[in-house]
């Protein structure tokens, strides 16, 4: 059924972004196929800013670097508050299949070393008039870079994919890890449009180990749980994961299974 959760995406992305999208005069002058798959590239590029960040769809599509010599860059996007500068790269399957070939993988590295390089002169506009900004993130060395594949497509990235991305961040974070890499496909896309940037609440399954509780003054469970589940929380469901619950503390909802070596729990809300 790929192809309804596409539609359903597609409607998300039209719905909320298709108004903010800017095209050039040569665009405008493609076919409506070609203008209508360039606008959900680029509206899945501030899709992705949007959930990320939080910033409204009018700031996200500012920040769309798609286009005519964009070096495979679609997107530039620095949040202050985190200190980090999201990279991406998105590629639109009207058909529901598909991944990201290792050409455009290649391409968007490619575009990486150079901006990282400041060769703005292989860049578009779009780019080149943010140099001074991005020149400012590439002198913190507070700054992070989340470097961003998203795609429409429910195929997962191709080993060989995955082995290019690995060599990249070896060479990148040899000193320490200042470049992260992730991917959002069909699935995710979906997973998060579903349920809405501040929608429902997550549940989920954790597998705690070495947990506790307290009763006073509010019932507690506290524990221990693997990076690696935390970070794919954070891929399912984007800032939705850190979201207010009716203007009082964050929380997470969530039916957690305890678990450990000396002592396993039954199943409670979280």
């Amino acid at each position: 059924m790929s192809t309804l959760h596409l539609r359903q995406i597609c409607n998300y992305l039209e719905n909320n972004y298709f108004a903010n999208i800017q095209l050039t005069e040569d665009e405008l002058r493609k076919s409506d196929v070609e203008i209508q798959n360039l606008k959900f590239t680029r509206s899945l590029v501030a899709f992705i800013i949007s959930m990320m960040s939080g910033v409204t769809p009018e700031i996200a599509c500012e920040n769309i670097t798609d286009g005519f010599d964009d070096n495979g860059i679609d997107g530039v996007f620095y949040n202050s508050d985190e200190k980090c500068l999201y990279i991406i790269q998105s590629k639109y399957h009207s058909n529901g299949n598909g991944s990201i070939e290792t050409g455009d993988l290649h391409k968007f590295l490619q575009g990486i070393k150079d901006l990282v390089s400041t060769r703005y002169d292989k860049f578009n506009e779009r780019i080149r008039s943010r140099s001074s900004e991005i020149e400012n993130c590439l002198l913190d060395a507070q700054t992070k870079f989340a470097l961003i594949l998203v795609h429409t497509g429910k195929d997962q990235l191709s080993s060989h994919c995955h082995s290019i991305i690995n060599d990249f961040l070896e060479e990148y974070n040899d000193i320490s890890e200042i470049f992260t890499f992730t991917t959002y496909d069909q699935r995710q896309i979906h997973t998060y449009i579903s349920v809405g940037a501040e929608g429902s609440p997550i549940n989920m399954d954790v597998l705690l180990h070495n947990w506790g509780d307290t009763k006073e003054p509010l019932k507690a469970f506290y524990g221990q749980i693997a990076a690696s589940d935390l970070a794919n929380w954070y891929n399912d469901n984007g800032r939705q994961l850190f979201s207010p619950n009716c203007g009082g503390p964050q929380k997470l909802d969530s039916v957690i299974s305890y678990k450990s070596d000396q002592k396993t729990g039954g199943s409670d809300n979280g």
